[in-house]
């Protein structure tokens, strides 16, 4: 066989050979390295990709876990107020003190929480059983309107 090639080889013409050894040193290296970087260029390209992604990822996560850990600091005080305790627990005998805690303190404490928050929190909802509130107030609301929801029988399933 390689007797053969020899043989080939020897009747070609110079310009022939010539294109040959122009295919072996110059042409083969170049399509070789051509391949090799075009590889070489994708999987970099693949790693920075994921790379991204991965620190997007990692960047989301952290956002919601600080929008996560403000609103559960947020409820925690609210939670642990005497005043809105108070009214939500309380019956009272007058209206107008009703009203009168409603307005001086629970009012402005809820507007500041959304005010010194804004970026977190666009709106504090409180649901309650308490008959003495109607749902006419801004935060208030009765804890019929949600008690059928999947959402919340989840969550009371779960706490």
């Amino acid at each position: 066989m390689l007797k053969r090639v020899s043989k080939i080889y020897e009747n070609m013409s110079l310009f022939k050979k010539l294109i040959i050894i122009y295919i072996i040193v110059i042409a083969i290296p170049i399509v070789y390295f051509s391949v090799y970087s075009y590889n070489k260029m994708l999987n970099s390209i693949e790693r920075d990709y994921i790379n991204e992604a991965r620190e997007s990822a990692a960047s989301i996560k952290s956002a919601l876990l600080y929008k996560i850990n403000t609103t559960e600091d947020i409820m925690e005080r609210l939670s642990m107020d005497p005043q809105l305790n108070r009214l939500l627990s309380s019956k009272y005998i007058l209206m107008s003190e009703l009203l009168e805690s409603y307005k001086y303190q629970i009012i402005p404490q809820l507007k500041n929480t959304i005010i010194f928050n804004k970026a977190n929190i666009c709106r504090i909802s409180i649901y309650t059983n308490n008959a003495n509130l109607t749902e006419s107030w801004d935060y208030f609301y009765k804890l019929s309107r949600i008690s059928n929801s999947k959402w919340y029988n989840d969550f009371i399933k779960s706490s």
